[in-house]
């Protein structure tokens, strides 16, 4: 790591830790924001461009454990 990614670490570390990151709710206001792919989902719940939840799930294992569990359902003698 060079001297600007310290920096630039360091300055988001500080800025997580300082400031209140997530908004509040205010449910008078629309919520927007999704995301999905083949690997998982994600979603950033959020209105006036303010983060109010994030959410991130893999789904790798879940596919990996439901490809295993077909395989033995085929294979019951």
């Amino acid at each position: 790591m060079n001297d600007e990614h310290v920096k630039a670490f360091n300055l988001l570390k500080d800025k997580l830790c300082s400031v209140l990151v997530l908004a509040s709710p205010d449910f008078t206001k629309a919520f927007e924001g999704c995301d999905a792919s083949v690997i998982g989902i994600g979603a950033v719940l959020m209105y006036d461009r303010r983060p109010l939840h994030i959410l991130v799930r893999n789904f790798t294992y879940v596919k990996e454990s439901y490809a295993l569990v077909r395989t033995l359902e085929t294979r019951q003698h």
